[in-house]
């Protein structure tokens, strides 16, 4: 009788206030955090908090990561409501980077010197994913 209860209160509940959808991407997002080989590449640098109180700039983001198997600099420019992400892998590689969005995700291949480049990107939050000779690295999710 009391999980028959909880049961009809989970479900009246689900009709009347479903969870979002970004926030069960974001979940998931999360559970792939068991993947403990790769190595985190956190956020060193940003140049938003220089734009904060600022209204609309029109320039771009400049965000800085950093992890012992290696980092990347990334511009964000804002394009209308649309993103574009240029970025060069450190050291210099070739790799394929991924870029993670809640629910898309999108592979490009560095050039000569390490750089690779996005087009299109939706607001929201995003990380991106390489692999070095050492191992996979990945860095902090960050909104855009």
């Amino acid at each position: 009788m009391e999980r028959e209860l909880v049961d009809r209160l989970r479900a009246l509940h689900d009709a009347v206030d479903p969870v979002p959808q970004p926030v069960v991407a974001a979940a998931h997002a999360a559970f792939e955090w068991r993947n403990v080989d790769a190595e985190l590449a956190a956020l060193t640098s940003d140049t938003l908090p220089a734009q904060a109180g600022m209204r609309s700039t029109g320039q771009a983001r400049l965000l800085v990561f950093a992890g012992p198997r290696g980092g990347a600099e990334v511009e964000v420019v804002p394009i209308g409501r649309r993103h574009r992400l240029v970025g060069q892998l450190l050291p210099i590689r070739a790799s394929e980077v991924v870029v993670e969005l809640f629910d898309d995700r999108r592979a490009a291949s560095t050039d000569a010197v390490g750089c690779f480049r996005f087009e299109d990107l939706p607001p929201g939050p995003l990380r991106l994913r390489w692999t070095t000779a050492d191992g996979p690295v990945v860095t902090g999710w960050v909104s855009i």
